[in-house]
């Protein structure tokens, strides 16, 4: 997704054309979002097959809720086993909760450029130094969604995989 990304950014920026512009302009975004999106759900689907479903909306909560409170509940089970010290406990939850907002996060931001592109046509995409610009998105930074996805994605398996799960 993220390369269909960049070749949409590339055709808006050499198009020309403020229609051109904004059209491919707005795919870019969309594409962008789609590929952060795409990861953060294998992640989950990984962790649980069940939350495969969850809607683009709800995954921030999941992330945050759910997901954030199933690890600190297996942590305390853990260290009440004696298996992890409160301390260990301590680190892994607050490495979790990191992860988890900051997917959430980026999710939601991405999530609001998204509707954006595809629901608000009277919004345009416009190209100024250098980047294309969606109110106050730009290509450069989103095109970014993914990569920080799938850092945080893998820092979240990596420490889910602590708890046994």
């Amino acid at each position: 997704m993220k390369m269909v990304g960049d070749k949409l950014r590339d055709l808006a920026i050499v198009a020309g054309d403020a229609d051109a512009i904004n059209k491919y302009g707005r795919s870019a975004f969309n594409r962008y979002y789609y590929a952060a999106y795409l990861i953060v759900r294998d992640t989950i689907m990984d962790i649980d097959p069940k939350w495969a479903r969850c809607s683009h909306k709800d995954l921030p909560s999941l992330l945050q809720k759910t997901i954030y409170r199933q690890a600190r509940d297996q942590a305390l089970r853990l260290e009440k086993a004696g298996q992890l010290s409160a301390r260990q406990r301590t680190t892994l939850i607050t490495s979790i909760k990191i992860c988890t907002d900051s997917l959430a996060q980026l999710l939601q931001s991405g999530y609001a450029i998204r509707c954006v592109a595809d629901y608000s046509p009277e919004e345009i995409v416009v190209y100024r130094d250098k980047n294309l610009h969606l109110g106050e998105c730009t290509t450069s930074a989103a095109q970014h969604w993914p990569r920080r996805a799938a850092r945080s994605a893998g820092q979240l398996q990596a420490k889910w995989r602590e708890l046994g799960n």
